[in-house]
């Protein structure tokens, strides 16, 4: 039996395990899971690390580049409507108090300051996912 996981570079495989540390994380920070955010979650997880082996070949890719198109897509809007709440939550009740204090010591500038580098981390984060995804649909 051959050993598949060395035909993955190092930091692929490291990104996957990132890519699954942030879904436990998501699913342990959410407080009202609902069965169908947990499914959702578990399969956006496992379908961004299915790219990553089909792209390095550790797993037969599909036939029809369609599956993988649909598997993108699904990734995409589940993870966008994942940060877009998120981000609308990103700071709680508990924490309201120390930003309106940061506002006002600061200025106004702090909060379009912290959601610009949380957007630019976030974009920085997924381009790989982007890059081994659309090498993937070209390799068609």
């Amino acid at each position: 039996m051959e050993d598949y996981y060395f035909l993955m570079p190092f930091w692929a495989i490291i990104y996957c395990f990132l890519i699954l540390i942030g879904g436990i994380g998501t699913l342990w920070k959410k407080e009202n899971k609902t069965i169908i955010f947990i499914i959702g979650e578990a399969l956006s997880v496992s379908l961004s690390i299915s790219i990553f082996l089909f792209y390095f070949d550790a797993i037969t890719k599909p036939d029809s580049v369609w599956i993988v198109v649909l598997m993108f897509i699904y990734i995409l809007a589940f993870e966008s409507i994942g940060l877009r709440e998120q981000f609308s939550n990103a700071f709680d009740e508990k924490e309201a108090q120390t930003i309106k204090n940061l506002v006002y010591i600061k200025g106004e500038n702090v909060i379009i300051f912290l959601t610009f580098f949380m957007t630019v981390g976030v974009v920085i984060f997924a381009l790989p996912f982007l890059y081994v995804s659309i090498s993937l649909l070209r390799s068609y």
